[in-house]
């Protein structure tokens, strides 16, 4: 009998859809937004005619990111990777979709100090979930991230995810619910959670250069084989400040079972909070493409029994600003790492600085796409290695096909 895959995706969406943004895939940024579950859920529903489904969307994204690496005292590399997804679509009726991407990327990072160009790059699928949702309750099944932190979407520029990318857990089986409270007068309120495990089936595996499948002495939190473990948030979204739709946060928990040859069960908490301040949105500045606004952005972590090792803890705090202007957005931000590995032993504080520019090629009024270009620096202490990072980035993306029906009604 074929193992159908079971996860969640329960990353949200928290950004205005009218500004640029980047989005962390595998601690690189990408300008593909990441239609998860919850934020698909506003669009279904609402009493649809069964008669022009089925149908299927598809969109392509690519990216390609130059990088010069200069550690310290010594040491340099040179690196180009291409990160692309394939996102469909299928929707069987008003309320139920099976919703897939596809992702190419770097499998296995080079070595410190070696040049890599296009090396190592594999496909494999990095959700997969069926879906109901009535715009009030949400359930579903699929392969998953599971909702937890916000930082992970919204820390801005090309590198300002490569930290908290430790705690973004992807790769889950599991099942999900979300209660949805929103309304246009107090935003959406979101309260949501998941059962899961690390995925261990074909879908852990990758295509062309083969990462390997998980397996049970993979190790690593969460991967225990059964639905013990669990997460749980709440979500506030385009949330009314002095009468304007512009903050967002979350308060999360998770809790991931111990893997095998370890008793430890890690346990994590968050708090994130996000605001989107206009400073000039007249319909005069936006029709010059003058539009601007700041975007603050403040998140905490705090993990017990880190990486499943008893009385090991990790604590993450990240700062990050961003601006907007028309085509252009301009941010910094910064993430404090301390973990300690056992009890008693010495912490080791990591820190990870940024700036990125930005620049808007073209938008959805051409060719059912968006276009974007970046330039970014990075420094970082991780581990002990000091290494300052440069990046110039390219991202692309493509609606294919829109709503096609594929027969003519049910």
């Amino acid at each position: 009998m074929n193992r159908f895959t079971l996860a969640t995706g329960l990353s949200l969406l928290l950004t205005s859809t009218a500004l640029p943004q980047s989005y962390s895939l595998q601690g690189r940024a990408t300008s593909r937004t990441p239609q998860t579950c919850l934020e698909i859920s506003r669009f279904l529903g609402s009493g649809e005619d069964w008669l022009v489904y089925p149908t299927v969307d598809l969109s392509f994204g690519t990216q390609f990111q130059l990088t010069d690496q200069q550690f310290r005292p010594s040491g340099h590399s040179t690196s180009l990777v291409n990160t692309s997804d394939l996102t469909t679509i299928f929707r069987f009726a008003p309320r139920l979709i099976i919703y897939s991407d596809l992702t190419l990327d770097q499998i296995t990072p080079p070595a410190q100090g070696k040049n890599s160009w296009l090396q190592s790059e594999g496909v494999f699928s990095s959700t997969l979930f069926l879906q109901y949702s009535n715009q009030f309750v949400t359930l579903g099944t699929g392969q998953f991230t599971p909702n937890f932190g916000i930082a992970n979407n919204l820390a801005p520029g090309i590198f300002g995810g490569d930290f908290v990318s430790d705690y973004s857990f992807s790769d889950q089986l599991g099942v999900f619910a979300a209660l949805d409270f929103g309304k246009e007068q107090i935003g959406r309120h979101i309260l949501n959670g998941s059962l899961f495990t690390v995925d261990r089936s074909a879908l852990s595996n990758s295509l062309f250069t083969r990462q390997g499948r998980t397996t049970a002495s993979s190790g690593g939190p969460g991967n225990s084989g059964s639905l013990d473990s669990f997460s749980i948030a709440y979500n506030g979204i385009d949330v009314p400040v002095c009468s304007l739709p512009i903050l967002q946060y979350q308060l999360g928990f998770i809790s991931q079972a111990a893997p095998q040859g370890s008793t430890a069960r890690q346990q994590g908490y968050v708090a994130g909070l996000a605001a989107t301040i206009p400073i000039n949105r007249s319909a005069i500045a936006t029709a010059a493409n003058r539009y601007s606004a700041i975007q603050p952005l403040l998140e905490y972590a705090h993990f017990d029994q880190w990486s499943s090792v008893n009385g090991a803890t990790a604590d993450f705090f990240t700062v990050g600003l961003e601006y907007f202007r028309g085509d252009w957005d301009l941010n910094a931000s910064t993430t404090l790492r301390k973990t300690t590995a056992l009890p008693g032993q010495a912490a080791a504080h990591d820190l990870l600085a940024q700036a990125t520019i930005s620049y808007q090629l073209y938008g959805y009024q051409t060719g059912g796409g968006t276009g974007q270009i970046s330039a970014g620096w990075s420094y970082s202490k991780d581990q002990g290695v000091d290494s300052n990072t440069f990046a110039i980035q390219l991202s692309l993306s493509w609606d294919i096909i829109a709503r096609y029906q594929l027969r003519k009604g049910w």
